[in-house]
């Protein structure tokens, strides 16, 4: 809701990217698809998937293919495939690209790893990002369990982390952003 209201200016105008699940909703349950789709100031330009798809369908692991929306007629790249990281094809023709997926603050979960290689992307594509946040679900107080070595870097802990580190999308780009410079 703040973003259409206090922050549409941010994206009014612009050729947006949208990575999302179908955690990205407002709290009346509206799809951030839907309404970017319907905004006339937006041109919702791309869509982008993490693990389970942008419909959080697929099964844990399961490949996800890119596709063309059967209704907004744009690309939907997925971001589970063979593809993990955003490549200049895929972010060629939006200006900027918006993070819209709920998270509960688990380092092994692989969405904020996407938020990651998202940002890195940004960094290596000079684009800027807008990452939206919302309050942990589950909280996000208990903060616990062993930090990420850096040895064991990979998709299902992307930073040294411990493995419950209570942060939302937002504090997590940040800390994220200290390495990458988004």
């Amino acid at each position: 809701e703040l973003l259409l209201d206090k922050y549409h200016y941010l994206v009014a105008g612009k050729r947006v990217g949208l990575v999302t699940n179908q955690s990205g909703v407002t709290s009346k349950g509206e799809s951030i698809i839907d309404l970017l789709a319907g905004d006339e100031t937006v041109q919702l330009a791309a869509l982008y998937g993490p693990e389970h798809g942008i419909d959080g369908t697929a099964s844990a692991g399961a490949y996800v293919e890119s596709y063309i929306h059967p209704s907004l007629g744009i690309p939907v790249y997925s971001l589970y495939g063979s593809t993990r990281m955003p490549t200049a094809e895929m972010l060629g023709g939006i200006d900027i690209l918006v993070f819209d997926i709920q998270d509960i603050g688990a380092r092994s979960y692989t969405y904020m790893s996407t938020l990651n290689y998202c940002l890195v992307a940004a960094q290596k594509y000079n684009l800027p990002v807008l990452v939206l946040d919302r309050p942990n679900p589950v909280g996000g107080v208990i903060v616990e369990g062993p930090v990420l070595e850096d040895r064991y870097i990979s998709f299902v802990g992307v930073d040294n982390l411990p493995m419950a580190h209570g942060m939302t999308a937002g504090e997590l780009a940040q800390f994220f952003n200290r390495k990458i410079g988004a």
